[in-house]
């Protein structure tokens, strides 16, 4: 039995056109942040209130579903994506 492929695309733009969370990469994380604020050393960091204006979903509004991977290694059954992020983008630091 062959994989169900659900969204084809002839081209990126037809795949990018057909609405943001179709087969998105969610990140930095994948859940809600309660009240868009984390404490990290004892300093509070607001986030982007990006989910009924009370949480942070996914990462931030311009998340890094709307971003350019990197294939980083490619084998018949897997593939390896890079994304490099700078150090305080949306509030997150480096780890």
């Amino acid at each position: 039995m062959s994989p169900i492929r659900r969204f084809r695309a002839a081209t990126p733009a037809e795949y990018l056109g057909r609405g943001r969370s179709i087969g998105a990469i969610v990140g930095r994380y994948a859940n809600r942040i309660g009240g868009a604020r984390v404490v990290l050393d004892g300093q509070s960091h607001a986030l982007d209130a990006n989910f009924l204006g009370r949480r942070m979903l996914h990462g931030d509004s311009e998340g890094t579903d709307t971003m350019l991977w990197l294939i980083s290694a490619l084998e018949p059954a897997s593939v390896t994506l890079c994304l490099s992020l700078p150090d305080g983008l949306w509030a997150f630091r480096a780890a």
